[in-house]
């Protein structure tokens, strides 16, 4: 069995009129007004409920932002909805005052398909304004692949995806591996969220992502992916929970999307798979609300001597 996934990524460097401040996480701003904009441009039939449209499956909108599945789907067995095909980041935090932000998307498999209409979105929301002042935005230049992708006023596609493969061969490796939680890495163990990770939680958090999504936007055949082997010689947590705190208009009220953040590193032996698994979980975040931009990581494995 062959677990391997395709995605683009999609850049853009956005120039604001004046100086803004986000109270709030950035990616919270631009998935909301994304998710705005696109349904504007797509849905035909704006007063009906998307779970109740026969268009669900066929939509741009539901596809990025809904997500349905069958129920008797293998991956999700008994849930209508998957994980979304994208991940966004950004490279301003809150509270940082600036005129300039740089945007990044990561669009999973069939998802990359709808890169026109998601610059669209992103252009028209720069004419009307953001946060309630409306203050206006410029896609100053669009990188697509890291390719400049968006020159007079026309879009120009690069070539084929990337793809994340996880690698089944054997090497084992010693040395140190740090994973630094850069925006709140937030899951679950033994139905509570944990406030400190080992790198056997993290593995299997990533293992539990992957399978989704080469399940949901990759492999035709679903099968479980196997537990990496990993042994660990010392491990040391620099942890802390922090709250993302993000306004829902569905449910009409202020949301908490805490996690934890920090560095873990971990002195030990690791196979191939095990670090394939933690470069998908780089790319693609890791845990709960990742379209939220939550759950980024950084990976770095210093390969050499250690001491068991």
């Amino acid at each position: 069995m062959s677990w391997q996934l395709a995605y683009q990524t999609m850049e853009m460097a956005l120039h604001f009129e004046k100086p803004v401040i986000f109270n709030r996480h950035p990616v919270f701003y631009f998935r909301s007004l994304l998710g705005k904009e696109l349904f504007y441009l797509i849905c035909p039939f704006r007063s009906r409920m998307c779970e109740r449209c026969t268009l669900r499956f066929k939509c741009a909108y539901s596809f990025v932002f809904e997500s349905p599945v069958t129920r008797d789907n293998p991956v999700l067995y008994g849930r209508n909805f998957a994980s979304h095909p994208f991940v966004m980041s950004s490279d301003v935090g809150e509270s940082q005052s600036t005129e300039r932000l740089n945007l990044k998307m990561i669009l999973i498999g069939q998802a990359a398909e709808y890169i026109p209409i998601i610059f669209w979105s992103f252009i028209r929301a720069g004419e009307t304004g953001i946060f309630k002042n409306r203050v206006r935005y410029k896609i100053d230049e669009l990188k697509i692949n890291g390719q400049p992708s968006f020159k007079d006023e026309k879009l120009n596609l690069p070539g084929g995806p990337y793809h994340w493969q996880l690698l089944e061969e054997e090497t084992i490796k010693k040395g140190k591996l740090f994973l630094e939680f850069l925006t709140p890495v937030r899951f679950k163990k033994d139905g509570r969220y944990l406030k400190e990770m080992s790198v056997e939680d993290v593995l299997q958090a990533a293992k539990r992502r992957m399978e989704i999504l080469v399940g949901t936007y990759g492999a035709k055949d679903f099968v479980r992916m196997p537990f990496p082997q990993i042994e660990v010689f010392s491990e040391n947590a620099q942890m802390q929970w922090k709250d993302y705190v993000r306004w829902s208009a569905r449910q009409k009220r202020q949301m908490r999307l805490g996690g934890v953040v920090g560095i873990l590193s971990v002195e030990g032996q690791f196979s191939a798979m095990a670090l394939s698994l933690l470069k998908g979980a780089e790319i693609f975040h890791v845990g709960k609300n990742t379209s939220f931009g939550l759950g980024k990581i950084k990976v770095t494995f210093v390969e050499g001597e250690v001491h068991g």
